[in-house]
């Protein structure tokens, strides 16, 4: 599975702005990963930085332990 997250309109803010947004995703993602219990990376690659996003490549669902998803 792919996860893909995207700041909509980046283009239009300026330096600072982008980089808090940057951070707040990452930290965002980084929570919700935890919350599912799949933070671990042996259940999800590293992040591919897209510079306004990033994707997420995540194990298949049944390399996954019961209750994480």
């Amino acid at each position: 599975m792919i996860l893909a997250v995207d700041i909509e309109g980046s283009t239009k803010r300026n330096h600072r702005v982008k980089e808090e947004l940057r951070y707040e995703l990452y930290r965002l993602v980084r929570g919700a990963l935890c919350v599912t219990g799949i933070a671990n990376q042996h259940y999800h690659h590293p992040f591919t930085d897209r510079a306004d996003g990033f994707l997420v490549l995540l194990r298949p669902v049944h390399e996954i332990p019961n209750g994480c998803y």
